[in-house]
């Protein structure tokens, strides 16, 4: 069985490429570079469906904060928000900067909120 730490760290590493492949996407720009897109909106997926398998894990083995659930919750939020502004951003018609802003600002508040969730998930263990 996969422990949960496991889980944690792949998480980590799937959000890591994800960003790796929008910075790498950013630069390819438009038309979009449909292998770049693909593994990109992938990896953000599989970050998402991992993150919650794991967050799932956590809750049933130790008891979170207040804290703890709110970032989670902010967390949940700010993927809903870069899936919302990915979807935008793919979009072939130019759109307002603010989308491709808002997407840039919320994944750096995801890396934030995530670095933060595991230094307070370290200490609870």
């Amino acid at each position: 069985m996969v422990t949960v730490e496991f889980k944690v760290i792949a998480v980590g590493f799937l959000l890591l490429l994800s960003i790796i492949f929008g910075i790498w996407l950013s630069h390819a720009w438009k038309p979009l570079n449909q292998f770049i897109f693909t593994v990109h909106k992938l990896l953000a997926l599989a970050t998402v469906m991992l993150a919650g398998i794991a967050i799932y894990n956590l809750h049933n083995n130790l008891e979170i904060s207040t804290i703890g659930i709110t970032l989670i919750v902010f967390i949940a939020l700010f993927f809903l928000a870069l899936f919302i502004t990915g979807i935008f951003l793919s979009f072939e018609k130019p759109l307002p900067g603010i989308i491709l802003l808002i997407h840039k600002i919320v994944s750096v508040l995801i890396v934030i909120l995530a670095i933060t969730s595991t230094y307070l998930l370290a200490k609870i263990k």
